[in-house]
């Protein structure tokens, strides 16, 4: 993903988006049920660029530290949702979860967007990995149910 820093006049600085998945020890007939971490740092490589090296200190180390970090129990479904989010729209994951009998739904910050060209496998991997199809509310991408 690329974030502006208008206030610095970088408007393409790259960052990594990660996201973990770690499937929960269950019951015989319960859901299948996930833990879910995401993180966002700076690109290594965009480090060794020029333009990073060669820029002010102070600079570096406050895109350095725009480290960010969220974690999500109890998953039990997941669905691919749009967004608006300063003037464009990007997809992003709502996570459905589960914690003493009560469900909700909670979509993740504007900074864990994903690309589309990662949603397919990101799809992919939920389904083949933690038994979970993903719902999309995007025609490109085919909409699956939670099974």
């Amino acid at each position: 993903m690329r974030f502006r820093f208008r206030n610095v006049g970088w408007t393409d600085v790259p960052y990594v988006i990660r996201y973990e998945c770690k499937l929960k020890p269950r019951d015989f007939f319960a859901v299948p049920e996930m833990l879910m971490r995401v993180t966002r740092s700076l690109h290594p490589a965009f480090k060794n660029t020029s333009l990073f090296m060669d820029s002010d200190v102070s600079l570096q180390k406050t895109l350095s530290a725009q480290y960010r970090e969220i974690t999500i129990s109890s998953i039990c479904a997941i669905n691919i949702v749009r967004h608006k989010h300063c003037d464009a729209v990007s997809d992003f994951i709502e996570c459905v979860t589960q914690a003493n009998g009560v469900t909700r739904a909670c979509k993740t910050p504007f900074w864990c967007g994903i690309e589309s060209g990662a949603i397919r496998e990101l799809m992919q991997k939920l389904k083949t990995c933690f038994c979970m199809e993903v719902k999309s509310e995007r025609d490109d991408v085919g909409v699956l149910a939670k099974s």
